[in-house]
C-alpha cells in the first residue's frame, strides 16, 4: 500500500491549524486558570502605565490580605488622587499588624493617620468611616465622640449621619 504524504501533511497541517486556533481562543493571559484569579503582574501594569481603577481593585479584591500590594495603594492614592487608595492604604497596614500582633510604631500610625485624612479630602467615605470610629475608640488618637460625628459630617450629609451612620457606629465601634 503506498502511502500519500501530501495529504497526511496536509490532514496534519489542518489537525494541528485546528488545535491552534481552538488553544488560542480558549486562552486568556489576565487569568490564572487554575484558581480563576487575574494575574498580578497584568493588574499592576495596568495600574502602573494606565491609572486603572478596574486593576486596581481586582489587585485588592484577589490579593486583600497581601501587604506586597500596599505600594499600589500608595501610588494610586499619589499618583491619581484615588481616595478608596487611602483607606486600603489603612486596612493593608493595620491588617498587617494586626495579624502579627505587633504594635504600630508612632511613624506607622501617622502614616496611616495621614492617609485617612487624605481620603476624607477626596470625600472617600470609607476613610471618614474608619477615622470616625478611630475617634470613637480612642485608637491611634485622643478619644473623641465630637470628632467621631464631625469626620462623618465632611463626607456624608448631616441628616445621614443623624438618622443612619451615627447610631450604628455607636453600636459597632470596632473597626
Amino acid at each position: 500500500m503506498k502511502t500519500n504524504i501530501p495529504t497526511i501533511k496536509k490532514n496534519i497541517s489542518f489537525a494541528l491549524l485546528v488545535i491552534l486556533s481552538i488553544s488560542c481562543t480558549n486562552k486568556n493571559d489576565d487569568i490564572d486558570t487554575s484558581k480563576n484569579v487575574p494575574i498580578k503582574e497584568d493588574l499592576i501594569h495596568g495600574i502602573v502605565n494606565e491609572g486603572n481603577i478596574d486593576s486596581y481593585n481586582a489587585l485588592l479584591f484577589h490579593y486583600h490580605t497581601d501587604i506586597s500590594i500596599l505600594p499600589m495603594a500608595i501610588y494610586m492614592s499619589e499618583q491619581y488622587n484615588y481616595g478608596k487608595a487611602c483607606s486600603d492604604l489603612f486596612y493593608l497596614l493595620y491588617t498587617d499588624y494586626d495579624e502579627n500582633t505587633i504594635q504600630v510604631d508612632s511613624m506607622t500610625r501617622e502614616y496611616m493617620l495621614y492617609y485617612l485624612e487624605k481620603g476624607i479630602n477626596l470625600n472617600d467615605t470609607n476613610s471618614a468611616w474608619i477615622m470616625s470610629k478611630l475617634y470613637l475608640t480612642g485608637t491611634f488618637v485622643k478619644k473623641d465622640s465630637i470628632m467621631s460625628k464631625k469626620t462623618l459630617m465632611q463626607v456624608f450629609s448631616p441628616d445621614d449621619v443623624e438618622k443612619l451612620y451615627w447610631p450604628y457606629i455607636l453600636r459597632h465601634p470596632k473597626l
